[in-house]
């Protein structure tokens, strides 16, 4: 029962990071924002368009997360792809961007694991993961252009 129970635990957080997910990108202002320059703002907003059909693909994950194994693999396979797109052209971006997009890796192959074992404690290690991911790409996805 207490599998059932975190299995619940991990839907509704994957649930939760998917709302917020679903903000990401949207028209945002942010104080430190303010030291990019019209070149290097050119630049975030032409690798956001080209990262976008991604990051669509990213968000999906979350709106449709089931909790079966294949949605673990599909989270996974599209961070993954994410990670393999051209870096963001400012660090202040990239290097949260890359660390979200690590922990949604991470959970994804640990949802996997947990799915497949039943094992609770895989299961937790993802939600963690998706904790610290989400927080990373808030910072990240600030700091775009609106």
């Amino acid at each position: 029962m207490r599998s059932t129970r975190t299995r619940n635990l991990l839907l509704a957080t994957l649930a939760t990071a998917g709302v917020g997910l679903s903000a990401c990108g949207s028209s945002t202002s942010h104080a430190g924002a303010s030291h990019h320059t019209s070149s290097s703002t050119a630049k975030l907003a032409s690798w956001y368009d080209s990262i976008k059909p991604d990051f669509n693909a990213l968000k999906a994950d979350f709106a449709t997360f089931g909790g079966t194994n294949a949605d673990c693999v599909k989270l996974l396979a599209d961070a993954q792809t994410l990670r393999d797109d051209p870096a963001a052209p400012d660090p202040d971006v990239n290097t949260p961007w890359q660390a979200a997009l690590a922990g949604y890796a991470r959970a994804g192959m640990e949802c996997s694991v947990g799915v497949k074992n039943n094992d609770d404690s895989q299961i937790q290690a993802a939600l963690r993961d998706v904790d610290a991911a989400d927080g990373y790409l808030k910072q990240a996805t600030a700091q775009l252009p609106a």
